[in-house]
């Protein structure tokens, strides 16, 4: 599977945005969480876990492993925000 077309992957980034999605990458990892900030290079999710704090959760999937992440503070305290390449997405679906 080759990856999408920025332009493709920024539309539906931004039509997606403050929705819960599950995104697909290059590199063979899936990202579940809150589409918060799109720009013309990056989609910016929230991850979900804990009790949306920002103070962990999942930031990719692979199989039945998680990978638990800390706030990276882009925005407010405490913030876990994962920033994507849209040049790496295969795909995008709401969840």
């Amino acid at each position: 599977m080759s990856c999408m077309h920025v332009s493709q992957a920024f539309g539906l980034c931004n039509q997606f945005h403050g929705r819960n999605v599950r995104i697909h990458t290059n590199d063979g990892r899936i990202h579940e969480g809150m589409i918060v900030r799109v720009d013309q290079d990056h989609v910016f999710i929230r991850p979900f876990g804990g009790n949306g704090c920002g103070c962990g959760g999942r930031a990719h999937i692979r199989g039945e492993q998680q990978a638990h992440i800390s706030g990276f503070g882009f925005w407010g305290w405490n913030s876990a925000i994962v920033p994507l390449s849209l040049f790496t997405l295969l795909a995008i679906a709401l969840i």
